[in-house]
């Protein structure tokens, strides 16, 4: 029994076709990631990790959980790596998904200085308002992602449903939601019956 000469031609030709094929996708794939690993995910454990100096990445997107297993999800307009090992996000979002004792937070400002291990330094325009009616206003913030340790070194405003609160600073953990002030003037409005 003979080989048709002309079916392993074909064979050879097709085979040929997916070797070039396949290798072609690998080095895109290996390419793609290359560029865009180190903005559109965070490693399963939570610790957003950053590496070098980069391109400005649209639509950056860091995902994990806290230390205590909050879900968090922090986006922006833009990020690029500085050369000190930060990421610079413009117009940043930091969403904190609520638990049983402690109500959902999302935090935006100008533009946010993100270090390895997740310590978040927010400027600008900042806003951190929760699902409780609450709202705190200020020009800087800065969180550690993970412990949910918090600092606001200078002047701040809380409104909310019951409240209008100032301070000169403020330091806590959004997680035991235990904070002190400094120099405080505090208003308490009587809630509508």
């Amino acid at each position: 029994m003979q080989n048709n000469p002309s079916q392993h031609t074909k064979r050879v030709t097709l085979l040929r076709r997916v070797l070039v094929g396949g290798a072609a996708l690998a080095g895109l794939a290996l390419i793609g990631l290359s560029n865009t690993e180190r903005f559109t995910t965070a490693p399963m454990d939570g610790d957003i990790r950053l590496s070098g100096s980069g391109p400005v990445v649209d639509n950056p997107d860091y995902q994990g959980r806290t230390a205590a297993g909050r879900a968090y999800r922090l986006q922006g307009k833009t990020a690029r790596n500085l050369e000190d090992n930060t990421a610079l996000l413009s117009t940043p979002r930091l969403a904190i998904a609520a638990t049983a004792d402690a109500a959902a937070i999302n935090i935006t400002a100008d533009e946010a200085r993100l270090k390895s291990g997740e310590q978040a330094l927010l400027r600008g325009a900042v806003e951190a308002g929760l699902s409780d009616g609450n709202r705190l206003t200020t020009a800087e913030l800065s969180v550690n992602i993970s412990t949910q340790d918090m600092a606001v070194p200078q002047e701040l405003a809380i409104d909310g449903p019951q409240i209008k609160l100032r301070a000169a600073r403020m330091d806590g953990n959004l997680e035991t939601q235990i904070f002190t002030l400094q120099a405080i003037s505090m208003t308490l409005q009587r809630s509508a019956k």
